[in-house]
């Protein structure tokens, strides 16, 4: 499982074109910046990256916002890599509550 620090420089990405398209330029981003996407306080974040702790709810929300698989930011895994297993899960749930 990916740490605090790789999962804040991995929401940096992710964020970096929304704040371009925003601002109008390319800028460096800022954990202020995964803060405020997370919708927490940067000291927060700070104190979770320092602690190594993971905020799982608010990374979940964000992700669940933007519709981003919660693995890639967790574990690095591609939606790709993990639709064969997903689909054979609905696949099998699909035909025992139908």
């Amino acid at each position: 499982m990916n740490t605090m620090h790789e999962i804040t420089e991995e929401i940096k990405n992710i964020i970096s074109l929304d704040i371009e398209k925003r601002e109008g330029k390319s800028r460096k981003i800022k954990d202020k910046d995964v803060a405020n996407a997370l919708e927490i306080d940067p000291q927060l974040l700070a104190t979770a990256k320092n602690r190594g702790k993971i905020l799982f709810e608010q990374i979940s929300n964000f992700c669940a916002k933007r519709r981003i698989s919660i693995n890639t930011l967790f574990y690095d895994q591609t939606v790709e890599s993990l639709s064969e297993n997903t689909d054979r899960f609905f696949a099998i749930k699909y035909c025992l509550t139908h």
